[in-house]
């Protein structure tokens, strides 16, 4: 109970205001109603509030409700922890035109390289350096349609070092040469 949000806190309190039943249960029913659960079935608590014998039974049902709501509603609002899969591949978005390698990123979410390798396979459906080659190749084929820069600064600043080993991979993942690719963009 004390982990209830703030508001339906409020819904259990409001339960036990003095004041004319039928206010407080109003009071109490706005609430739950503004919840957007779509799983909430209000059909099924007005039902047990109209076979409740007695005003204590229907704040039993609202608070059992309303207690209901809150663990969903927490469950919900907790803020999910990054996998170590989640964290390195924001990182790759994030600095794919730096030194990247496999082990620097396993230690950088505490695992050992092999293990690293395995999960990050298991949970993106690709390994490790082609998800790297492909953020990489996306942000190469963005710079070659949106600006003039030549194929050594666009491999520059997509993590390649050597333009020759960047002109093969890019010709291996897009299937065509990056001044053919520019020419082709150009020309849509």
């Amino acid at each position: 109970m004390t982990e209830a949000m703030p508001f339906l806190q409020k819904a259990i309190l409001l339960s036990y205001a003095p004041r004319p039943f039928g206010q407080g249960l109003l009071e109490i029913l706005e609430i739950l109603e503004s919840e957007e659960d779509p799983r909430t079935d209000f059909g099924r608590l007005e039902e047990q509030i109209v076979r409740a014998e007695n005003p204590e039974a229907v704040k039993e049902i609202l608070c059992r409700k309303v207690c209901s709501l809150a663990e969903k509603r927490n469950r919900g609002d907790a803020p999910k922890e990054k996998t170590a899969v989640e964290y390195a591949r924001e990182y790759i978005d994030n600095n794919y035109q730096t030194d990247i390698t496999l082990t620097d990123i396993a230690e950088m979410v505490h695992l050992n390289a092999n293990y690293f390798s395995d999960i990050f396979r298991r949970e993106t459906g690709t390994a490790f350096k082609e998800y790297l080659t492909r953020v990489r190749m996306e942000a190469a084929k963005e710079l070659l349609r949106k600006t003039g820069f030549r194929q050594a600064e666009v491999a520059a600043r997509t993590g390649y070092h050597d333009v020759k080993h960047f002109a093969r991979v890019f010709k291996k993942y897009v299937g065509i040469s990056a001044a053919e690719y520019r020419k082709l963009m150009r020309e849509l």
